[in-house]
């Protein structure tokens, strides 16, 4: 095993998540979490989608190239129910991909919303991305407080 697939699997936040995911009883029709390879290939073509390689921060959405709609975190986010905020229409699974800060890749989910509520209620305190299946929209939730929503075509709404 390589140094960073051994790094991963000691992070405490992915390990704070897949237990979530193994008290909640969710299955992988419902919610699974891709492999080292499929993580690679999801995170590097959101981040060639939605990220301006040429800008200066750290996190993903202080970079963010398309329409943003920013706004205070939704008391119900910060309570584990972010279906409500996602984009009109989705009914079907998203990647969920949390924010790693130690440089190492970060982790993805391929979660139905619903299922995606139950985890957050169960974990807090970092930063994640959730991103359509076809990559047209992204929000993410920031350490401050912030909702913040991107799309490619249309509006972030």
């Amino acid at each position: 095993m390589g140094y960073e697939n051994e790094h991963r699997m000691h992070n405490s936040r992915e390990q704070r998540i897949d237990d979530a995911i193994a008290e909640l009883g969710l299955d992988s029709t419902v919610c699974r979490k891709l492999g080292d390879d499929e993580c690679e290939e999801v995170v590097a073509r959101v981040v060639d989608r939605f990220v301006d390689s040429s800008g200066t921060g750290r996190v993903w959405w202080e970079r963010l190239r398309y329409r943003v709609l920013t706004v205070p975190e939704p008391e119900d986010v910060s309570h584990g129910l972010i279906s409500g905020v996602l984009p009109r229409g989705v009914d079907r699974s998203v990647f969920f991909i949390p924010d790693r800060d130690d440089g190492f890749g970060n982790p993805v989910y391929v979660v139905a919303p619903q299922a995606l509520d139950r985890i957050l209620g169960e974990t807090s305190g970092y930063e994640y991305y959730i991103v359509s299946m076809k990559l047209d929209w992204l929000v993410a939730v920031t350490d401050h407080n912030q909702l913040i929503k991107c799309s490619f075509s249309g509006d972030p709404e």
